[in-house]
C-alpha cells in the first residue's frame, strides 16, 4: 500500500505585509483577549501576518506571566519579544543594549 504524504501547511511568508487579524479560534479566550490588547496598543501595521506565530508565543507567554511563575527561559523569551515589536521604551528608541 503506498504511503500517504503529509500535508503540506501553508504558513505566512515573513514578508507578508497583510494586517494580522483576530486572534485564531484555537488559542484559549484569556489568550485571544491578551492577543485583543496587544493589537490594541499596538501601532497600525505593528503586526501582519508573517509575524502571527511570534504573537501567538508573545499571548501565550504573558498568559503564563499574568497567572504563574515564569521560568528564566520563559522570561527571556517574552522580553526578547518584546524588544522585537518595539513594546519597551528602549526598543522604541532604538537601544541595542536591552
Amino acid at each position: 500500500m503506498p504511503e500517504t504524504p503529509e500535508p503540506v501547511l501553508k504558513s505566512p511568508s515573513v514578508n507578508d505585509s497583510t494586517p494580522i487579524g483576530p486572534a485564531p479560534g484555537y488559542l484559549s479566550p484569556a489568550e485571544q483577549w491578551i492577543w485583543s490588547e496587544i493589537l490594541r496598543n499596538s501601532s497600525p501595521m505593528q503586526f501582519t501576518t508573517g509575524e502571527s506565530l511570534s504573537l501567538e508565543v508573545l499571548c501565550k507567554t504573558v498568559y503564563r506571566m499574568r497567572n504563574s511563575d515564569l521560568q528564566v527561559s520563559e522570561l527571556i523569551t517574552l522580553m526578547g519579544l518584546l524588544c522585537r515589536f518595539g513594546m519597551t521604551p528602549a526598543s522604541r528608541r532604538g537601544d541595542t543594549n536591552e
